[in-house]
Parts: C-alpha cells; structure tokens; sequence
C-alpha cells in the first residue's frame, strides 16, 4: 500500500472514528432526545440502558412531583403526571432493546402499560401477565423486583399470585416487611393473610404493629409476641411493649422484660426505656425514673432516651433535672439534620418545665421559641396565647 493511500485511509478512519465517539456521547447525553444518525446504527451508537434508564427514573419522579402539585388544577396534574409517564415507558422500552435481560425495565413496563391503559381483553392480560412472570422469573435475586412485581399483581387483582414475589422480596431484604404489610393491609388483606405471606414471624409482627392498632387488637398483638422474646431486638421490645401498654398491661409488661440485663447492649437500653414506661403506666414514678437514668446513661448519644429522662423527671416533679435532660436532648439534635418537629416538642416541654417551677418568663421564651421553628407546634401556641391573655407579656 502505498504511503499517501494509507495517510488517506488512516485520515478517514479518524475521523468515522470521531463521528462514532460523538454519536456516542450524544446519546449518553440526552438519551431521550437522541437520534442516531444514520438510524440503522442505533443499537451501536444509541444511548446505554443505564443512561435510559436513569432518565426514566427522572421523568417518573417529576411525574409524582406533577401529581403532587396542589397549585395547579386536577386536570392539567393529571396529565402532565400521565405524560411523563407514557416518554419514561418508551425509554423503558429502548432500555429492553438496548440490553433485553432486564427484570427491572421489564417490570417498569408492565407497571406502567397497565397504568397507562389496563388490559381491556384477555388476550392483552394474558400478554401482561406473560411479561410480568418473565420478570419475576429473571429478577428472582432482586428484591426490588419481586416487590414490584407483587405491588403490580395486587393493583390487578391477582391476590394469589402477589403473595409469593412479596415473600420472596422480604426474604431478600427484610426491611420490606413495614411496606409489604401496609400494602396487602391497604388492599385488605387479613392479617393471618399477611402472616402468612411474610417470611419470618417475628418481623411479619413487627411490621404489622400499625394493623393491629387499626383493628383495635393491641393484646392480640402482645400475646403472640410475648413468647419472641428471647432473641429480642429492640424494635422487638419496643412493639411488644407498645402493644402491652396499650391494652393496659403494663405489668405484664414489667414482668415479660423482667430485671436482667440483656447480651445486646442496644436491646438493654430499650429494655430499661420500656420499663421506665410502665412503671409511669403504674404510677410508680421513683423506679421509673430509675429506669429511664439507667437507660440514658447507656445510651448517652441517643436524643430520645435524654427527651424521656426528662419526661419521666417532669411528671416525677423533679422540673430542674427535666430541663437539663431536655437541652441534651437538644444539643443532640443540633448534630443532625434533624426534625424541626422534635426541636419544637423539647422546647415546648423546656417551657412547660419552666412554668412548673414558677418561671413564666423562661416558660413564654421557650414556647415562643418553639412556634419559631415549628408554627404547627399547638400546644406552645396556645399557651403563649394565654399568658399574653393573662397581662404579663406583649409578645416580644
């Protein structure tokens, strides 16, 4: 080959070369709006199934975000809502092309065929569930899968058929179990239904403490959790103990958590904590302060545990040691972006403290601290309105 033919040859391939890698980062830039050019070599240059994807996902939080949007009228929120919908299904669906074994993408697209248009025929249901098991099928390993795929059998009616891939998504990541029990509650599913359906009783119970509340079965609750209690982790405790106190069994309570220190340092501080609340629940305000000291001291970092020290201090009439465990509480917080909510309760309880042991000037500073942070904190606004009522103070 001669010398000038091959520079020619090499001078083309850099810049085919040139055009390809431009193409390329054309449709990782914009993988929605991307057209390769020429359209037959669309599935070399196209845009990545991780690029469409993740742009999918973007159009469908913008969509809750249109839906949400109370300033704008029903209407228009619906649209826009199912117009963002209908652009993240076709980028699902390019997705697929782009890379087919895809349980998630695939999920993506069931769920949002049939909320776009449910399935008028058996023939096209037939189709949706044969796309809905295939993802199923390959997505047996991902949680996040198999609990869409259960959420999408539920919106259609398949009850059955929702229950094994809500099983298996829970057994893949338990920390499901709170979303998976309020979605067949929400869908009225019994509870029995949902115990069955969940893997591991002890958190099947956990995760369906709201239920029982619903269903005013506080003790039914407490019963079957009272004998769990061996391995028990403290969101174990604390629902067994919630339940108890509830159905006013707060010596049951007292005795099931018993005196003995557990092996799991965590669970101990729950255990003391719980104690601390039934022995209030008992009127006995000495040993739970007791309780709640023990717990506070175990868990010197917790915000909680120092808030309800200084509870159980303020209802034992001890105002001087409720307010320094109230400002623990707060500097705790102060470390992390925390709820304004929480802020606003501790200064709250910071002012009626202060109104126990004669102080209304620290009392009304404190209340109006709180309204400051949290306008919706009633009980510190009510107050405030009454002491201005009462002549002493201008609202300065």
């Amino acid at each position: 080959m001669k010398p000038g033919f091959r520079a020619v040859a090499f001078a083309v391939a850099l810049t085919l070369y040139a055009l390809f890698a431009v193409q390329v980062w054309l449709g990782q830039r914009d993988p929605e709006g991307f057209v390769a050019r020429p359209r037959a070599l669309a599935p070399w240059i196209g845009p990545s199934a991780r690029a469409l994807n993740d742009r999918a996902q973007t159009l469908l939080r913008e969509a809750v975000q249109v839906l949400n949007d109370r300033d704008r009228p029903p209407a228009e929120r619906l649209a826009g809502y199912q117009a963002l919908i209908e652009r993240a299904l076709g980028l699902y669906e390019r997705s697929l092309v782009a890379r087919p074994l895809q349980p998630e993408a695939l999920a993506y697209v069931a769920a949002l065929r049939f909320e776009l248009a449910p399935p008028s025929n058996p023939a096209d249901r037939e189709r949706l569930f044969g796309m809905i098991e295939h993802a199923q099928r390959i997505g047996y390993g991902s949680a996040d899968v198999q609990f869409k795929v259960g959420r999408l059998r539920v919106s259609m009616g398949d009850r059955a058929g929702a229950l094994a891939p809500i099983r298996r998504a829970v057994a893949l990541e338990p920390a499901l179990a709170r979303d998976a029990a309020a979605l067949l509650a929400d869908n009225l599913f019994s509870i029995d239904e949902i115990l069955t359906a969940l893997p591991e009783r002890r958190t099947a119970l956990v995760a369906l403490e709201p239920v029982y509340y619903e269903e005013s079965k506080e003790l039914e609750l407490f019963r079957a959790l009272e004998p769990l209690l061996d391995e028990a982790a403290p969101s174990i405790l604390s629902t067994f103990a919630n339940a108890g106190l509830r159905a006013g069994e707060a010596a049951r309570v007292l005795d099931a958590l018993g005196a003995a220190q557990l092996s799991d340092p965590d669970a101990d501080a729950e255990r003391c904590l719980l104690r601390a609340r039934a022995f209030r629940d008992l009127g006995q305000l000495e040993p739970a302060l007791a309780e709640a000291t023990r717990a506070r001291q175990m868990r010197p970092e917790n915000s909680r545990y120092a808030e309800y020290l200084g509870q159980t201090a303020a209802a034992a009439g001890d105002a001087d040691r409720a307010i320094a465990a109230y400002r623990d509480s707060l500097a705790l917080l102060a470390r992390i972006d925390s709820d304004p909510s929480l802020r606003a309760r501790l200064y709250r309880e910071i002012g009626q403290a202060e109104e126990s042991r004669r102080r209304p000037d620290r009392a009304y500073d404190a209340y109006r601290r709180a309204i400051e942070i949290d306008p919706t904190e009633t009980i510190a606004a009510r107050r405030l309105r009454e002491m201005s009522r009462a002549g002493g103070f201008d609202g300065r």
